[in-house]
């Protein structure tokens, strides 16, 4: 079934010859996890995952060796990456042998293959499919490809999945990226697994995969809302949106934007602070705070109807700079299209998206006219509004407005 792929995946990964030497020595390179997965879903990947079984852990570093410097990965389990080819991770079958977050893990006997008790330690089914290098058979033990033609995520086991909390939010990006819906067992469990003990930095990233590489987002955030997990973060969150459907919709509007992941996962952010009117919970850096606090000012002053289009424009205009496109995304997801069409008009018209908008008096014009520190800021605000108010386009006629000089000759 798999021949052609495999033939095509071992010749770009490099694996020709290491397979061949593999088999020489009786040993079984099998190709798992996620390329296996996504080889079903017609998707690209960039590193996979091969366990060999049938070798042991010092004779399988030795044949890698004759290909390239091997590097170990792991403390207490072998995962070998060799120098030259990085993308590849080379490991022996391993199962679990206690609970929790991190297990501590033990090597199978390779004297047995034993496919069942190696792919156990898989937290969904989907996941939990290998495919022999030598024949291009696929090994499914657990009913991976059934759940993938059912778009059905199902865990491997219901004694240990609720063990590791991050499977949790794992389930969540796979629903938004595969399209998929969680069996009726999956959200049983969901609901009732302990979170706290989670980073927000793994949160953070299992919630970036879901609104960066999925067309729907929306089905992975309607699974946290299902689970209604009382130690969800993100469940609390949707307890204080009135209309989670237009919710849902506007972070479906915002994943299908021709923005790069930087720049979704910042309207994300952003959207989000808007909604609450205060920090998001995913929110880390400085630098997206202040970012975030820019925007919402902003918005204020778009949605302001009672300024002129024009006004408004070059307010934003002035606090923007290079921000422009990014910020009329966001303005599209929380503002009406009469407003957007009529900053753009007032933009375009006015050719800000050239040249920005710079105000005729500055800090220098403020300390020659002995104006005090403290004042200084005051009155540059009191010219600017004035300047885009009355529209004056002469330095010296606001300079009369402002100090109530004559105009010069």
């Amino acid at each position: 079934m798999f021949k052609n792929k495999i033939a095509s995946l071992t010749e770009s990964f490099h694996l020709t010859n290491i397979i061949l030497r593999l088999e020489k020595e009786g040993a079984i390179p099998i190709l798992v996890g996620g390329a296996v997965r996504d080889l079903f879903f017609r998707r690209s990947f960039k590193d996979i995952d091969i366990e060999v079984y049938g070798i042991k852990e010092e004779k399988l570093v030795l044949l890698l060796e004759q290909f390239s410097i091997v590097e170990k990965r792991g403390a207490s389990f072998g995962v070998f990456v060799l120098k030259k080819h990085p993308f590849v991770d080379w490991s022996l079958p391993r199962e679990d042998i206690s609970r929790g977050r991190r297990p501590e893990v033990h090597l199978l006997d390779n004297k047995i293959i034993d496919y069942q008790r190696a792919f156990r330690r898989r937290d969904f089914t989907i996941n939990s499919m290998g495919i022999n290098l030598l024949t291009g058979k696929l090994i499914d033990l657990y009913g991976g490809e059934k759940d993938i033609e059912k778009r059905r995520l199902h865990p491997v086991s219901l004694e240990t999945f609720e063990e590791d909390p991050l499977r949790f939010y794992r389930a969540m990006q796979f629903i938004g990226r595969f399209n998929l819906k969680a069996s009726k067992e999956l959200l049983s469990i969901s609901s009732k697994m302990k979170l706290r003990s989670l980073a927000n930095e793994r949160v953070r990233d299992e919630f970036f995969k879901l609104i960066t590489q999925s067309k729907e987002p929306s089905k992975g955030l309607l699974f946290l809302q299902k689970s209604k997990n009382q130690e969800d973060l993100f469940y609390q969150f949707l307890l204080k949106i009135k209309n989670k459907k237009a919710y849902r919709d506007k972070i479906d509007l915002l994943a299908k934007m021709k923005r790069d992941k930087k720049e979704k996962w910042f309207l994300f952010l952003q959207l989000n602070t808007y909604l609450l009117q205060s920090p998001f919970f995913l929110t880390r850096s400085r630098e997206e705070e202040r970012s975030i606090r820019l925007f919402l000012k902003l918005t204020c002053i778009a949605q302001n109807e009672k300024w002129t289009s024009y006004y408004r424009a070059s307010l934003l205009s002035f606090y923007l700079k290079e921000n422009f496109s990014l910020f009329f995304s966001f303005l599209s997801l929380v503002s009406s299209e009469k407003i957007c069409r009529a900053l753009k008009l007032s933009f375009t018209k006015n050719k800000y998206h050239e040249k920005y908008f710079t105000p005729l008096l500055t800090g220098r014009d403020m300390i020659e006219k002995k104006v005090k520190a403290p004042e200084i800021q005051k009155k540059l605000d009191e010219a600017m509004d004035l300047e885009l108010r009355e529209r004056i386009n002469s330095k010296s006629a606001l300079l009369k407005k402002i100090f109530n000089e004559p105009l010069k000759s």
